[in-house]
């Protein structure tokens, strides 16, 4: 006879939340900034065990994803002008790469199609992160998931069949983002603690 055992949901949970601070009392806030330079310096140290979202740090990881959702919803609302005032404008990527089996027309309406949803993820991102609203803050999470996971399927696969070579930019260009995404994530696991026990006037604008 085979004796049954209960799955251990510790890994289920480090997926879905993979920062350790469910357990803890909620001490996060975004108004109380490490002073003076010798506690700021010790939060930082957090940084050399990847540890990022903690109390001291998340001040700054919090006004960080605001600033970028800002930048953001300016970048992709540029882009998305330029494309339809500019219709003879050559199409950049962020990462270099070209397309031959798609005609340019295709090519900008498929851009367009990507920049108008990019523009509602991160305007959902910015009203989330102002207004305390994890669910807001979802969409672009698993918008910007999908897009990098797929982006580092086809470099590995243009590493891997010798199309290019490994360099530090191409590694910067795709880690870079990735870290960001995990910023946001904390920010929406730390909403959620927050309304869960009813301080989120810790983690609220305004």
């Amino acid at each position: 006879m085979y004796e049954l055992s209960v799955f251990d949901s510790g890994l289920m949970r480090f997926i879905f939340h993979p920062f350790t601070f469910w357990k803890a009392k909620n001490e996060y806030t975004i108004w109380n900034f490490a002073y003076p330079k010798v506690n700021l310096w010790n939060h930082f140290n957090d940084l050399k065990t990847c540890n990022y979202c903690t109390p001291g740090l998340f001040p700054y990881v919090f006004w960080l994803v605001l600033l970028l959702s800002v930048l953001g919803i300016g970048c992709t609302a540029t882009q998305m002008v330029k494309f339809w005032v500019c219709r003879g404008c050559e199409l950049r990527m962020w990462r270099s790469r070209e397309f031959h089996v798609f005609a340019a027309a295709i090519l900008r309406r498929a851009r367009m199609i990507g920049c108008w949803i990019k523009f509602v993820t991160w305007i959902s991102l910015f009203l989330g992160t102002m207004t305390v609203q994890p669910q807001f803050i979802r969409p672009w999470i698993v918008c910007n998931t999908l897009m990098m996971t797929g982006e580092i399927v086809l470099w590995l696969h243009e590493i891997l069949s010798g199309q290019i070579e490994v360099e530090l930019h191409s590694i910067l260009t795709l880690g870079l983002p990735c870290l960001y995404i995990l910023m946001v994530k904390c920010v929406q696991e730390v909403f959620e603690l927050s309304l869960k026990r009813g301080l989120d006037d810790l983690v609220r604008v305004a």
